[in-house]
């Protein structure tokens, strides 16, 4: 009896550490829709400073590498924003990564051209989002977690220079469902409750 019950156990910690690992990560590529889903959102504009500047402090609690601040009116709506530069061999260019102080389950970003999310809690990766657009102006991409994530990398997936007008920021009031846990571990109990009957 005792080896059932600590098979059971062992079987039951590995299926969440699996299912707590394989996070659900929505993508939204409308800003209406991702702030439906997301809830109250922080909101970093970029209106600010000097263009050309690196954003190497942290500011409104958030760390960057790899961004400069630009004024870029061809690319951006409002004339003001961040551009993924090249940082001394870091991150390569049109790359930059945001570390959060505290935990988050929803990002987003106005961009033109094309963007692509990764999300990490510290170096385990996360999840990833879709490929946002392809070019153009004026477009939004976004992600809600079901895992946590301190750190995001967000990139270009087709032609190398990443722009972000505004960042939407926050933890999630309605987290994504993951309804795979509860099939998984269900599945693991009956397997367990049919080994034991043989037993």
């Amino acid at each position: 009896m005792t080896s059932f019950w600590t098979a059971l156990a062992t079987a039951t910690g590995l299926t969440l550490a699996a299912v707590a690992a394989d996070a659900a990560v929505v993508s939204y590529s409308v800003r209406a829709d991702y702030l439906a889903a997301a809830g109250g959102q922080t909101v970093v504009d970029f209106n600010f400073g000097t263009p050309g500047a690196a954003l190497t402090n942290e500011i409104f609690g958030l760390t960057f590498s790899g961004a400069n601040l630009t004024d870029d009116g061809v690319f951006l709506e409002d004339g003001k924003g961040i551009r993924g530069v090249a940082s001394g061999g870091l991150l390569p260019d049109g790359i930059f990564e945001v570390v959060f102080a505290a935990p988050q389950t929803t990002l987003g970003f106005d961009f033109p051209g094309a963007l692509a999310i990764q999300l990490y809690d510290g170096t385990t990766l996360v999840g990833t989002s879709d490929d946002f657009a392809g070019s153009g102006s004026g477009f939004f991409g976004g992600v809600i977690s079901d895992v946590a994530f301190n750190r995001a990398v967000v990139y270009d997936h087709c032609c190398g220079s990443v722009y972000a007008d505004t960042m939407y920021y926050g933890t999630s009031i309605d987290p994504v469902p993951a309804p795979a846990t509860l099939a998984v571990l269900g599945a693991a109990l009956a397997g367990f409750g049919a080994l034991r009957r043989r037993v």
